[in-house]
């Protein structure tokens, strides 16, 4: 007991990361099918399949970034990563790899019978497609499997999946509607089914991982934004956990020591050890408004002097971004407090997927800075703070001598077997109770 409540009080006090975190570049995103650069791609679907990484679909500016002139383009090649028998990773040789069509930011989600591609956009409308991306080995092949299409179309949004059941959450920015629904991979013929939506505001950008939290698997929905009437987006740092088993949403504490209070859209998030949830990176929003303010001035201003003010101000805002945010949280289901465990070697990839392949975090491809694109495929190892400390040895040594100073007051009392293994049935039934407890 004693033992116990320091080392619970040094956990308390301690506001260093167990675990530290190495990034480098895995590999970079081969060249498409009649492509002379490969400048990455921002919304693709990323999954694992057969020890596969599929990566499909996604949007890039291929004629170069929109101050420049260059237009958005939503693509439907397929790039498939796998490791070799050395532990090296590979790009198959094979460009003729497609999606059924052009689409991206839409949700993925790996489950054991392939990548689930959930929703999306063509640049024009929003779909309600969703589909299962197969990696047939042997035949080097990707296998297409449609299922049931979603009610209603959905960009940027989130999902996962518990068991045989995947979770998608998302709202449309045009009447701020909220949409939570599930689809059971073994009960298809059902189709999707409406749940109650998050108690929370409508947003799209957010992060949603499924994590354990003490009891069972639940549904994670992090952060997010909205535009607002006058084409501006809120940030939002809210949380919300849906549990499967009670079929109940719940808000997350976010009080004034959660550190859970600051803002994010377009982040990834991933599910590490048993109640780990990482966030890593995300755009924070204050260089998003300005740009959504001089594009909305841009766009309604009838005065040609200005608009041509307003369009150069946001075309020095974007050639000179910083990037999005570095920094990596960690959230802890259990007592649902966040903590800044480290940071990414550069700005973050936003609008892509992190997965866990071999116990490594693998971020592919993503925007890190409006209309740029990175090819670069990120791997991210754990690094175990072995470091155990002067006051963690003086809690064991303190332990350990209040073990022996005990034991050598209660053996003046052992006469027999019965006082050493009973206590000579002296031990009140409260006190045997503690002991079996503890």
């Amino acid at each position: 007991m004693v033992f116990s409540l320091l080392a619970a009080s040094l956990m308390g006090q301690n506001k260093s990361a167990p675990v530290q975190f190495e990034w480098e570049i895995l590999t970079q995103l081969p060249l498409a099918e009649n492509s002379l650069i490969q400048p990455g791609l921002a919304g693709s679907f990323i999954g694992l399949h057969n020890d596969a990484l599929v990566i499909g679909g996604g949007a890039n500016f291929p004629e170069g970034p929109a101050w420049e002139g260059g237009e958005k383009v939503f693509h439907d090649d397929i790039y498939v990563l796998v490791k070799n028998s050395d532990g090296k990773v590979s790009w198959v040789d094979k460009q003729s790899l497609h999606l059924p069509f052009n689409i991206g930011y839409g949700v993925s989600v790996t489950t054991p019978e392939g990548v689930a591609c959930i929703g999306g956009m063509d640049g024009e409308s929003l779909s309600k497609k969703a589909f299962l991306l197969r990696w047939n080995r042997q035949n080097q092949e990707i296998e297409v499997e449609f299922l049931p299409d979603l009610p209603v179309g959905l960009a940027n949004f989130a999902g996962g999946i518990i068991g045989e059941v995947i979770y998608v959450a998302g709202s449309l920015e045009e009447n701020e509607r909220k949409y939570f629904i599930s689809l059971d991979l073994k009960n298809r013929s059902q189709g999707w089914l409406n749940l109650d939506p998050w108690p929370g505001a409508a947003r799209t950008h957010m992060v949603g991982v499924v994590q354990n939290q003490g009891e069972n698997d639940c549904f994670y929905l992090f952060k997010g934004r909205m535009k607002t009437d006058n084409a501006v987006s809120k940030l939002l740092g809210d949380g919300y956990v849906y549990n499967p088993r009670n079929q109940s949403w719940q808000s997350l504490s976010n009080g004034p020591n959660s550190s859970g209070d600051f803002l994010s859209s377009a982040g990834t998030g991933i599910a590490i050890g048993a109640n780990h949830i990482l966030l890593l990176g995300g755009a924070e929003g204050f260089l998003l408004n300005e740009l959504e303010s001089l594009s909305a001035e841009i766009s309604n201003t009838p005065d040609n002097v200005k608009k041509r003010r307003a369009i150069q101000e946001r075309d020095s805002i974007m050639r000179n971004h910083p990037g999005f945010s570095k920094d990596v949280w960690a959230f802890h289901t259990i007592t649902e407090t966040w903590v800044k465990v480290g940071q990414l070697p550069s700005g973050s990839q936003v609008t892509t997927t992190a997965l866990l392949w071999d116990n490594e975090i693998i971020i592919p491809t993503g925007e890190i800075s409006p209309c740029i694109r990175t090819p670069d495929i990120l791997i991210g190892r754990t690094i175990q703070n072995l470091h155990f400390g002067s006051l963690n040895y003086l809690v064991v040594i303190t332990y350990l001598l209040v073990l022996v100073m005990l034991g050598f007051y209660f053996s003046k009392n052992q006469n027999s077997t019965n006082d050493f293994f009973k206590g000579g049935h002296r031990v009140p039934w409260w006190a045997a109770g503690l002991s079996i407890f503890g």
